[in-house]
């Protein structure tokens, strides 16, 4: 019954995958077409409906914490034999990370102690890296993602006007801005994804975290434990095992991890096409997408 089971999960999986390969080559085809073309590269909703469709009827609402599992550790990953294009296409947990958008939200109520602990954990953080103005850095996050801030940003995205919403690539804007202001590179030290998600919060901030999924470094920090046990003693999808193990009660965490793997994931796809390359991503919520965003790399 077991392999059973393990099977029908296997062979979902997989047709998601052909699912989503194919939304990718039609994509390409496009790109081949007029690869220098910005708009054609960025038909974002086209990208949306049919990555929407894919997912939704491949991953649905509410899959097993199995299926997920299977998804996240499953990367798709072509290239053409003569060398023309390689493409990479991935899927992580969206909320296994504390939402960096809770260092905006000082003042809101009822996310308090939201706040507090995403506050503890950048000064953690600004403290291991030797940061020398960690209160500069802070000011220029929190006025960004309370949406104080009128700073302009580069990035080409459709995200760029939105004042609170934090990309990965406005975060680099950001510490760039630092670096060069206080010059220091420590700034860079900061392993900030191992940590936080750059992702939107739900609304409602309770239940946040993704504990089956939640990253070994940062349960390390919230169940204050040593690094290196978390990494040994945690499994994926075994949340409440890890805490009966080292006898701690999970009742203790319930205001912040959700009681059951939820299909909210980032995806991410990251091609390469006549010497340039393009990354793609968005935000997967239970049955939809939101938050596109579309980045021609630098040379």
């Amino acid at each position: 019954m077991r392999r059973a089971v393990a099977l029908l999960i296997t062979l979902s999986v997989i047709a998601v995958m052909i699912s989503l390969l194919g939304v990718l080559f039609r994509y390409l085809d496009r790109a081949r077409e007029e690869a220098l073309s910005h708009s054609a590269l960025i038909e974002g909703d086209i990208l949306y409906n049919d990555f929407s469709r894919a997912l939704k009827e491949g991953i649905g609402g509410s899959p097993s914490l199995e299926t997920l599992s299977t998804f996240y550790s499953s990367p798709i990953a072509i290239s053409a034999e003569n060398g023309e294009f390689d493409l990479t296409f991935y899927c992580e947990p969206a909320f296994n990370r504390i939402p960096l958008s809770w260092l905006g939200k000082r003042d809101e109520k009822g996310y308090r102690r939201y706040y507090e602990l995403a506050s503890s954990l950048f000064d953690r953080l600004a403290s291991d890296a030797g940061l020398r103005d960690s209160g500069k850095f802070r000011e220029l996050l929190e006025k960004q993602l309370s949406g104080e801030s009128d700073r302009q940003f580069s990035v080409d995205s459709r995200l760029a006007g939105k004042k609170d919403i934090m990309t990965k690539r406005k975060f680099r804007e950001l510490m760039d801005e630092y670096r060069f202001a206080e010059d220091d590179e420590n700034i860079y030290r900061v392993e900030w994804e191992r940590y936080f998600s750059f992702t939107d919060s739900p609304k409602e901030p309770k239940s946040s975290i993704d504990g089956e999924f939640i990253t070994p470094q940062l349960l390390a920090f919230i169940s204050d434990m040593d690094e290196s046990l978390v990494e040994e003693s945690f499994k994926e999808g075994e949340l409440k095992n890890f805490f009966d193990s080292v006898g701690e009660d999970m009742k203790s965490y319930e205001w912040l991890f959700s009681k059951k793997a939820s299909a909210n994931m980032k995806c991410t796809a990251r091609y390469g096409y006549n010497d340039n390359y393009y990354t793609i991503s968005f935000d997967y919520r239970a049955g939809w997408s939101k938050g596109f965003e579309f980045v021609r790399e630098e040379k």
